[in-house]
């Protein structure tokens, strides 16, 4: 299985850096085979008719479980319970991937009176014999005042893909 490591953002800056797990539920736990949505998980656009078509499966390890995701015209996003955050900080987040389209990892933020998202380059996944593929994505955090992040993954249009074991960090630049 190839590993492949992208980064979307690099710090330059000699800051004394400190870095934390965010608790999401990275495998999925306690969600139900064949619901649309992941436990701990909210999908984006769920209403708009265009939207992919989502379905919790089992994951590679016995009680962890997978999205998969097919989608056609449109991307279709899933993201996290918000985490504190602040101008600066970093995100990493890394996903486990296999299927064919495109993937993006990102985040969604929020300070007073706005919304912001930020997302990486697409990363491709072609079909490797079913196996996962690890995506990582490196972004900063927008300047300004924000109070906020959601983790943010999503399948781009014409995308067939199975997501497991999305995990994140905040590294803070205090």
């Amino acid at each position: 299985m190839k590993s492949l490591t992208l980064t979307a953002a690099i710090l330059t800056a000699a800051v004394s850096l400190s870095a934390a797990d965010l608790k999401i539920n990275e495998e999925f736990k306690g969600s139900k085979l064949g619901n649309a949505v992941p436990a701990g998980w909210m999908k984006n656009f769920e209403k708009d008719p265009n939207i992919g078509v989502t379905t919790v499966v089992k994951g590679k390890k016995e009680g962890e479980f997978a999205v998969q995701i097919k989608t056609e015209k449109k991307e279709t996003p899933f993201y996290s319970g918000p985490f504190d955050a602040s101008a600066g900080d970093t995100v990493k987040i890394s996903a486990k991937v296999k299927g064919k389209g495109k993937i993006q990892l990102g985040y969604y933020a929020y300070g007073p009176g706005f919304l912001t998202a930020k997302f990486g380059t697409p990363f491709d996944v072609k079909e490797q014999e079913g196996e996962y593929e690890s995506r990582i994505g490196i972004q900063e955090a927008p300047k300004g005042k924000i109070s906020s992040i959601r983790i943010v993954f999503q399948a781009l249009a014409n995308s067939d893909l199975t997501v497991s074991e999305v995990e994140a960090e905040l590294i803070s630049a205090k």
